[in-house]
């Protein structure tokens, strides 16, 4: 399948190297590349797939399991904190109603209601505040509760019993018992629903870690994904991994640290450039050192095949990754060749 590539944000995506007669995008002399005709994931608009890709539904499937993990103990314990006017206590505290919000909406769209800072005649400026004040309000109940009753309504699936309160819980439940089918269903737009999804599990991560100071560390070992590195108000560092699910250990994640270290650097020491390139740290030495020779019948010493550039913070000697590289793919220490050692070997 062809690799078609983004053309600018209100642009579609093009195939390079196909032209027609269309404008060019960028260079005023190529008569444009051809639009993309393939259909995109309908979230991150990237991969050919009918519907949302397989990455974009499982990114969805865990923002909903994580929004009703964060409005458990995370979000009360927050809102204990941080007391009864916190954004915590707010996101656990009541909702509007959807049913009654979108009776709302209807009127005002007929003229019966006018909203604030816009025209009741202005049927455009109705709809953009509509549009606007619904994608703002990021309660979670809010965010899966509508969604929830658009998608029983698209599958003509019975409606919650109106006398039972509804809930995140039961919401994200029934939200992940369809979730595969409508990121295939051509009947609604997943795209909104999984950018809702998103927007909601960030603030709540916001929320929950108020006054904590949070980084991203370097990749787990295990699925490459960053770690989050995070000290509380009490000083106290953990380390998570929120695509494994698990925190990590001070040493552990100096391990990763380490490797990711290792992985990328230009310089290393002879142990960590041993790991990086896959030969022994002795023999890194010895390119690393004079080696004597013997030359019909006069003895000579050779220079070392590359040198250290530096010391590290342990006083240990570091060397280009790159010239060790270079040794390495020519074969190896080839000084010798054809001449004998000082100590008679061949």
């Amino acid at each position: 399948m062809t690799q078609c590539r983004p053309a600018g944000r209100h642009e579609p995506r093009v195939i390079p190297g196909r032209h027609d007669d269309r404008p060019g995008y960028h260079d005023p002399d190529c008569p444009g590349c051809q639009p993309c005709t393939e259909p995109h994931c309908t979230v991150c608009g990237d991969t050919h797939v009918e519907g949302a890709c397989a990455e974009c539904v499982a990114t969805t499937r865990d923002g909903i399991t994580q929004i009703a993990h964060l409005v458990g103990e995370p979000l009360h314990d927050e809102a204990t904190a941080r007391g009864v006017n916190s954004e915590a206590m707010t996101l656990i505290g009541p909702v509007p109603d959807p049913e009654a919000w979108h009776h709302v909406a209807a009127s005002a769209l007929a003229g019966r209601v006018v909203p604030p800072d816009c025209e009741a005649t202005d049927l455009d400026d109705v709809r953009t505040w509509l549009d606007q004040t619904a994608a703002s309000n990021l309660h979670p109940l809010w965010v899966l509760g509508t969604w929830d009753m658009l998608w029983r309504d698209t599958l003509e699936h019975d409606q919650p019993d109106p006398d039972e309160p509804a809930t995140v819980q039961a919401s994200a439940e029934y939200l992940l018992r369809h979730l595969t089918e409508m990121a295939r269903s051509p009947l609604l737009d997943f795209g909104p629903f999984a950018h809702a999804v998103r927007d909601c599990r960030a603030h709540l991560e916001r929320v929950v870690r108020d006054g904590e100071q949070t980084e991203r560390g370097a990749p787990c070992l295990t699925c490459k994904k960053p770690v989050e590195r995070t000290v509380d108000k009490q000083g106290v560092v953990t380390y998570w991994c929120d695509r494994c699910k698990e925190s990590l250990s001070e040493n552990r994640y100096r391990n990763t640290v380490k490797a990711e270290h290792i992985k990328k650097a230009d310089r290393l020491c002879a142990d960590d450039l041993a790991v990086r390139i896959d030969v022994p740290a002795s023999t890194i030495r010895n390119w690393t050192n004079d080696k004597p020779v013997v030359r019909g019948g006069v003895r000579t010493v050779l220079p070392p095949l590359f040198r250290s550039c530096g010391m590290d913070a342990r006083k240990r000697k570091l060397y280009r990754v790159a010239d060790a590289l270079a040794v390495r793919d020519a074969g190896g220490d080839r000084r010798a060749s054809g001449t004998v050692d000082s100590d008679g070997a061949a």
